[in-house]
This record gives structure tokens, C-alpha cells and sequence, in this order.
């Protein structure tokens, strides 16, 4: 492989790279969904901390209550979600 072969994939490449660093995250509100109901204390320790993470991101973080089966309907709706990072999950760390 020539020497000017080399230099213009890795312009490519650098080129490629600066495009998915150009695209800025969060575009949009950012979902974040508690599988437990309304009350406990993800519930509210999530409500506390979302008017902070609104102002440090610049969207606002809207917390969603999906309780049913322990958990698992909430869980379920983020899985199947469009894998953009716009919808997240909130859960206890002994939940895996």
C-alpha cells in the first residue's frame, strides 16, 4: 500500500470521526422510565435530580412511572425502545 493510499483512508477516517463528534446529544427530551410506582425511592431521588441534569443537558428529563410484574413491564418498554439514549431506565442496584 503506497504512502499517498495510507494518507487519504486515514483523511477518511479522521473525516468519518469528526462527523459522529459533530452530532450533539441531547436533540431532544430524554425520557428516563422508574419500573415501580409513584413514591418509592428511585421514584423521588429521580424527580430530585432531573431539574439539575435539565439544566446541565439544556432538555428536559421527564421521569415516567411503569410499574407492574416487579419491574419487568418497565424494563421491557426500554428494551424495546429505539436505541438512541433518549429513553433510559431507572432501577435498584440489586436489580440485574
Amino acid at each position: 500500500m503506497g504512502r499517498p493510499r495510507v494518507f487519504v483512508l486515514a483523511a477518511f477516517a479522521l473525516g468519518l470521526a469528526s462527523a459522529a463528534l459533530a452530532q450533539s446529544w441531547p436533540a431532544k427530551p430524554i425520557k428516563i422510565v422508574i419500573p415501580f410506582p409513584p413514591g418509592n425511592t428511585m421514584d423521588i431521588m429521580t424527580r430530585l435530580i432531573g431539574p439539575k441534569m435539565t439544566e446541565r443537558l439544556g432538555q428536559p428529563i421527564v421521569a415516567e412511572n411503569r410499574p407492574g410484574a416487579s419491574g419487568m413491564l418497565g424494563l421491557d418498554f426500554v428494551a424495546k425502545a429505539p436505541p438512541d439514549g433518549y429513553i433510559r431506565a431507572r432501577t435498584f442496584p440489586t436489580i440485574r
